[in-house]
């Protein structure tokens, strides 16, 4: 008996990175999982290695429609919804001095308007007990250079949260952040963060002398999601070997 039985789970952003490795983790915890991203083929390539029983379904969650395909989807299947984790997410390296209101849209679309969609979406089908997780960043937390867009969007969604867990605090649906740091994932790879020289000098200022892995995060995004975390709401756990807290 896995520490999330017989609980239904939405992952946005689940076919890689963050998202799959919390997809495979909620699985073997006995959650049925639902796994949504935009990329058709990659969405399914991810199930199948999940397994057959994982349920993929295509969307897009700047799509407002596409997000209440995913929801009604899941809720036709399973009755209910327990666990929300809103992983699914963009950034980009821009210049202050160029960047232009495109730019901020992109992301903000995603990361702050595409999470609290997913979430609104989702209320009328989570009950007492249910559990929301959004996936935020260190970049929300810290300063970053040429990451002006992302680290104000992943601030916005930290404050989101605990917005969010005291206005649900009365219906009992906790809601939590979690804040990774530098995580081999393709998002990161996407951005260019790890060329040698950054990873090198990266793994030289992290504590703990190395990057971290999805599953890592994904093992705490499944803590919170679990009734372990039960006492726990507004809380946003940093996941980053230490770079943010011990200098």
């Amino acid at each position: 008996m896995g520490r999330l039985n017989g609980k239904v789970a939405i992952i946005t952003g689940g076919n890689s990175g963050i998202g799959f490795a919390t997809a495979r983790k909620f699985h073997e915890e006995g959650a049925s999982v639902v796994i949504s991203a935009r990329n058709k083929q990659l969405l399914d390539s991810a199930a199948k290695e999940l397994g057959e029983d994982i349920l993929a379904i295509q969307g897009d969650i700047t799509q407002v429609n596409d997000v209440q395909n995913v929801v009604n989807q899941v809720v036709a299947q399973f009755g209910r919804i327990d666990i929300v984790f809103a992983n699914a997410g963009l950034g980009e390296f821009t210049d202050f001095p160029t960047a232009d209101g495109n730019h901020y849209d992109e992301i903000f679309d995603v990361n702050v308007k595409g999470v609290v969609s997913v979430i609104q979406t989702a209320m009328p089908y989570l009950k007492s007990g249910a559990s929301i997780v959004i996936n935020g960043s260190i970049s929300g937390l810290t300063g970053f250079q040429r990451l002006h867009a992302y680290s104000a969007s992943k601030g916005a969604v930290c404050a989101l949260t605990r917005s969010l867990a005291a206005e649900l605090a009365g219906s009992n649906i906790r809601v939590n952040a979690i804040s990774p740091g530098l995580i081999d994932t393709p998002i990161h790879v996407k951005m260019g963060v790890f060329g040698k020289d950054i990873r090198e000098n990266a793994e030289k200022s992290i504590p703990l002398k190395r990057i971290g892995t999805s599953q890592e995060v994904a093992n705490v995004v499944s803590f919170l999601a679990s009734d372990e975390a039960s006492y726990m709401t507004g809380t946003n756990i940093v996941v980053d070997g230490g770079l943010t807290e011990i200098q």
